[in-house]
């Protein structure tokens, strides 16, 4: 099993105070907002409030073109796909950071981190302007199974990941999204509509 690579980096400043933000993204009910996932249903959820160690978990049964491995065998199409998030940072309007563990009929098949920073909106902005914060979104992804599996899929995305990286710098201000990425561009979107 190989180590952790960083799928992206991406920051945005959003006009709305860090508590804002910050409870936004750690309601984990509303994550379909931001990161859609078609049909998920949750199946358990923490009975206390959200704090390190709390554990999140959603499923859905579909169709599937894939691997055999993760099909469960040649003549299956449907699979159970299972996503349990921890939270592994939880620090109020400052850090949030917790990993997804996604299996397929029962095999796991990757662990994403998700980090996510929010700073308030750097000084020198006109005492008039709204409050906001600057959000910094990394992620992670750790294969689970053989790269022969799931190789392609991550290797397409890591390109796409160091290309907006290597072009993104030079052309944010032309293209504002290469630089924000379509997480963040939804929850800005979001939060300065409410």
């Amino acid at each position: 099993m190989a180590g952790p690579f960083l799928l992206s980096r991406n920051g945005v400043v959003i006009v709305a105070p860090p508590q804002r933000v910050f409870d936004y993204l750690a309601d984990m009910t509303r994550h379909g907002e931001w990161n859609p996932e078609p049909d998920f249903q949750v199946t358990a959820r923490p009975d206390a409030p959200l704090r390190v160690g709390s554990i999140y978990r959603r499923e859905r049964t579909g169709e599937m073109q894939g691997p055999l491995i993760l099909r469960g065998g040649m003549g299956e199409s449907r699979v159970t796909v299972v996503k349990t998030t921890a939270i592994t940072t939880y620090q109020p309007h400052t850090a949030l950071v917790f990993v997804t563990r996604n299996s397929y009929n029962g095999l796991l098949h990757s662990a994403e981190t998700l980090s996510f920073t929010f700073r308030p909106q750097p000084d020198g902005t006109p005492q008039s302007a709204p409050e906001g914060t600057m959000v910094t979104m990394v992620s992670e992804v750790e294969a689970m199974v053989p790269s022969a599996f799931i190789g392609p899929v991550y290797a397409i995305r890591m390109a796409r990941a160091a290309f907006q990286r290597l072009l993104g710098q030079r052309f944010s201000r032309r293209f504002p999204n290469m630089a924000v990425g379509p997480h963040l561009a939804r929850i800005k979107e979001t939060l300065e509509s409410a």
